[in-house]
């Protein structure tokens, strides 16, 4: 098994990570998702975060990436996939196979599933219940 952390990475637990996977300094992996319900009286409480991050092999985190675990499931990084700096990954996304992302790319909402992107100009792309095989 080949794997290259650099300084700074921090992976929560339940993480799971594949062979010949390298993760640039900084990266965060598996820290909880943004969600928070809103309560009656106008307050949010939050989400409890328990699902994980799959990271598949042959794949490539840039520096300062953020990888956000699942509410429940798992937040999937697909095998080849490679993600530039600045990227933030909410939960429950799933990067499909050989995707390439640029750097200050969100991908956000649930049960998105990227597959085959090449995604290199910052923006963000999102929707719920998708299935993006072309970007």
């Amino acid at each position: 098994m080949r794997l290259i952390i650099h300084p700074g990475v921090k992976i929560y637990k339940d993480c799971l990570i594949g062979d010949r996977v390298t993760i640039h300094a900084g990266t965060v992996i598996g820290s909880d998702g943004f969600g928070f319900a809103p309560q009656a009286d106008g307050t949010f409480k939050k989400v409890p975060q328990i699902g994980n991050v799959i990271i598949e092999n042959d794949v490539e985190i840039g520096a300062n990436t953020t990888i956000d675990r699942a509410t429940i499931g798992s937040t999937i990084i697909k095998a080849g996939a490679k993600l530039d700096n600045l990227i933030q990954v909410a939960h429950n996304v799933e990067i499909g196979n050989s995707t390439v992302i640029a750097a200050q790319v969100r991908y956000q909402w649930q049960h998105e599933n990227w597959q085959g992107c090449d995604d290199r100009w910052p923006g963000r792309l999102s929707g719920s219940f998708a299935n993006k095989r072309r970007c």
